[in-house]
């Protein structure tokens, strides 16, 4: 159970703080749906940020300040995948070390507003359906170690000077545009940046300039 919660359903988003036992246990997130996106810190000790996506699965990790590929281990989300109400921890030390202290931040998608997928990269520029012009593009290569790409069109409003910033490393925004954000998705546009569309499959999680709806479809 979360010492402390913050829901926004609407927006398909919660905030849990939780305490460590060092046994596999599971964690109320909030969001009566299943979490398509899920980060996990220890507040009081070095360690990664972990990272679950609906497109890679429990039985793998993934780590937001590292640029490593999938990781099989069971000890991160004990190989059990999230539910309406939970998700399950395992017994590695970043997400469950005994009377560490976790923040948890986790999405579902809301139609209109948020997506999160993934697309298969090493061939044509793929073009990716969202239903909604993004404001927030993340990508990362599942199964090459790749960088985590942010994009965003705050930073730069006009495609042709998309510039990346990388989430796993420390370097200035990236002067190289590989991506044009469109009405209804985005187009990768320049696959000479590999971390783009490098033979592998690449997840990606991605939110509304403008939301088009307002709650989650029932």
């Amino acid at each position: 159970t979360p010492s402390g919660q913050w829901v926004n359903a609407t927006a398909g988003f919660s905030i849990s703080k939780y305490t460590g036992t060092g046994s596999a246990a599971t964690v109320g997130h909030g969001l009566g749906a299943k979490p398509d996106l899920i980060m996990v810190k220890e507040l009081g000790d070095v360690g990664n940020w972990l990272v679950y996506h609906k497109d890679v699965g429990a039985e793998y990790y993934m780590a937001l300040n590292d640029d490593i590929a999938k990781t099989d281990n069971n000890a991160i989300w004990n190989d059990t995948e999230p539910t309406n109400t939970v998700f399950t921890v395992g017994t590695a030390g970043d997400v469950n070390g005994d009377g560490g202290t976790f923040i948890t931040y986790a999405w579902t998608a809301i139609p209109g507003y948020s997506a999160f997928g993934k697309y298969a990269g090493g061939g044509a520029k793929p073009f990716l359906y969202l239903g909604f012009r993004p404001k927030f593009i993340m990508i990362k290569a599942t199964t090459s170690g790749r960088n985590w790409i942010i994009v965003d069109s705050e930073r730069d409003p006009n495609n042709g000077d998309m510039d990346p910033l990388y989430a796993n490393t420390s370097v200035a925004e990236q002067n190289h545009n590989a991506l044009d954000i469109l009405s209804n998705g985005f187009k990768i546009v320049n696959d000479g940046y590999s971390d783009y569309n490098v033979d592998a499959d690449l997840i990606y999680a991605a939110f509304a300039e403008h939301p088009v709806k307002t709650a989650r479809a029932k």
